[in-house]
């Protein structure tokens, strides 16, 4: 087998390894071995450098059809821009790619010894991914890489039982084990309204929510638990609720004294702030919040602190372009929190809640969250993640999941994952 089709290969196998990793993971194994393979033979680097690209580019053009499929389905932008930016996210990976390729050819020569060629391979291949997952993206500004792509995710499947899924599906097992965890906690799940849909009015959705607490029955748990604690995914209410606080009167009204409820949603706020020459003027932002509503009002909110690039906030450098101003005019903009540390919200005596939003979870550094740990030994600490992962593919919400498992295992906490239905 020549060097261009191990090459190929190669890419082949460590993409359907994360296409289907609940299938197909072990294929992550025979990559790795055609791929070290490929840097025994003798070739320039040039070549290296070609082979490194092809590599890439498969493995990410493959990988990132989550990312094509969004922008069209979710974003009304030009299909020129779509395929540009597709494009430009595959052949900038590509590109680091060959330059793995080139480092690694490089170390491996000096060595002639095939134990040490396999170590220095394996310590090349470590870097790169860890490039890759924690660095990768720093062009942007920001101190941030691609997390998905790290093989450790494959083996993610039951490392840890600690972690707990919520959707429509909610099974019977996982609410057994909530129960078990929390055991004075009941624990219910809020099915929200497709968030993509354009009709939707500030309304329709307070009615829904109304008629889904409704419909779960709460009075039947008041005096079987301490407390009964109802979540919703983020953007469960794509609005603003501090607008909106009417819409918490007509829920109160189905929920138990003893009842918590907690989604994703959206704040507006408006501060006047001065300019240095004197003047004053109105500073408008909006975030991505998650309330925490008990007997008829908001008694805490914590905002997101990390803004997807692209998606939640454009960076500057494309919004002081020509081309983009047009199409981003209409754009909703989100801001970040400037609080930098993790919040515990205390629900009773011995529960508290760490409620984080979505991409903070798997883009910040989460070691904060282990100093709120040892603040509260002798208390249950659970993260609450609140996660609209309605808008990606099966095999990347897999791959989300994973990454959560094995976040859980190394923060040694249990992890409540609020999630979208897969299908709404």
């Amino acid at each position: 087998m020549n060097i261009l089709s191990k090459t190929i290969l190669s890419a082949i196998f460590f993409s359907f390894a994360f296409f289907y990793p609940d299938k197909l993971a072990f294929l992550i194994i025979f990559s790795f071995i055609f791929l070290y393979k490929i840097f025994l033979t003798k070739k320039k680097l040039l070549e290296y450098f070609k082979l490194g690209f092809l590599w890439g580019f498969i493995v990410y053009g493959i990988h990132f059809v989550w990312l094509l499929e969004l922008l069209i389905s979710k974003f009304l932008i030009n299909y020129f821009f779509i395929v540009l930016i597709y494009i430009f996210v595959v052949l900038y990976t590509a590109i680091l790619t060959s330059c793995f390729f080139i480092l690694t050819k490089i170390c491996i020569i000096f060595f002639k010894n095939k134990i040490l060629k396999k170590i220095i391979f394996l310590g090349c291949l470590f870097i790169y991914f860890v490039f890759i997952t924690k660095y990768s993206m720093c062009f942007l500004g920001k101190k941030e890489g691609y997390p998905f792509i790290n093989p450790v995710l494959l083996l993610g499947c039951d490392i840890n039982k600690k972690v707990f899924f919520l959707s429509d599906n909610f099974k019977k097992k996982q609410n057994n084990f909530c129960e078990k965890f929390l055991k004075n906690y009941k624990i219910l799940f809020l099915t929200p309204l497709n968030c993509f849909d354009k009709n939707l009015t500030s309304c329709r959705v307070g009615q829904h929510i109304y008629h889904e607490l409704a419909n779960l029955n709460l009075e039947k748990y008041k005096h079987k638990f301490k407390n009964v604690i109802i979540v919703g995914p983020e953007t469960t209410y794509p609005f603003f609720l501090n607008k909106n606080l009417d819409q918490i009167k007509l829920w109160d009204s189905v929920l138990p004294e003893n009842a918590y409820l907690m989604f994703g949603s959206q704040r507006f706020s408006t501060k006047s702030i001065q300019k240095q020459q004197g003047e004053w003027y109105e500073n408008n932002k909006v975030f991505q919040t998650v309330y925490i509503i008990h007997q008829g009002r908001i008694i805490n909110f914590y905002d997101k602190k990390h803004c997807v690039q692209f998606t939640e906030k454009t960076p500057k450098f494309i919004k002081n372009l020509k081309i983009t101003k047009e199409i981003l005019k209409n754009k909703l903009e989100f801001s970040k929190s400037k609080l930098k540390k993790f919040k515990a919200f205390k629900i009773s005596k011995d529960l508290k809640i760490i409620p984080i939003i979505c991409s903070e979870f798997f883009f910040l550094n989460l070691n904060e969250i282990k100093k709120i740990k040892k603040k509260n030994i002798n208390k249950n600490l659970i993260i609450l993640l609140f996660v609209n992962d309605s808008w990606f593919m099966p095999y990347f919400k897999k791959l989300m999941k994973n990454f959560v498992i094995f976040t859980s295992y190394k923060l040694n906490l249990p992890i409540l994952y609020v999630g979208w239905p897969e299908k709404i």
